[in-house]
């Protein structure tokens, strides 16, 4: 049997703890520590220290923001065969980048590369921002976006991910917009 790609067995896990709710186009704040202000309604899923935005459907795009996470945080969990990495607060960019690449790998997905890494203004913090792409088991190839910085000592982090042939490019421009309005608190 094939292992659910991370963000489908992230969402399964979201999907029992709670239900979906409207975001409106209007300033949010994310995990108390900054905001954004999207332009479109979204709909979204909370757990702990991530929210997950979709408007079409988490499986073909969704935006996930991860807040305060902290020595030995994982970006989500699939089952307690499968070994995640965990964020370690000393760790570079560079790492991060890893760190997310190595999770969505062992979360099943396929081809996983995070490429261009680059310095990156979060809000007013500096931060870095890197691209990603992989494919689904089932061969669905998907791009995505991450920017990220440490605030107070905790990583703050916003992936963007969607089905290449056309869910990604749909809401890209939305989500760089929305990315622009980060302000933090």
């Amino acid at each position: 049997m094939k292992r659910p790609i991370a963000i489908l067995a992230m969402l399964a896990v979201l999907g029992g703890c709670a239900a979906y709710s409207l975001v409106d186009a209007k300033q949010q704040t994310i995990g108390g520590t900054y905001t954004v202000e999207p332009g479109i309604q979204w709909s979204k899923i909370t757990d702990d220290k991530v929210e997950v935005w979709t408007v079409d459907g988490a499986s073909l795009e969704a935006i996930r923001f991860y807040s305060g996470m902290e020595a030995g945080d994982r970006l989500f969990t699939v089952s307690k065969d499968v070994k995640l990495p965990t964020y370690d607060p000393a760790m570079k960019a560079s790492e991060v980048m890893e760190f997310v690449v190595d999770s969505i790998a062992r979360g099943g997905a396929g081809n996983v590369e995070g490429t261009a890494l680059r310095p990156a203004q979060f809000g007013t913090v500096p931060g870095f921002r890197f691209d990603l792409s992989y494919t689904s088991s089932d061969g669905l190839w998907f791009d995505g976006l991450a920017i990220g910085a440490t605030i107070d000592g905790k990583l703050h982090l916003i992936v963007y991910a969607g089905a290449r042939q056309h869910y990604f490019p749909k809401y890209r421009d939305e989500v760089e917009r929305m990315i622009g309005t980060i302000e933090t608190t």
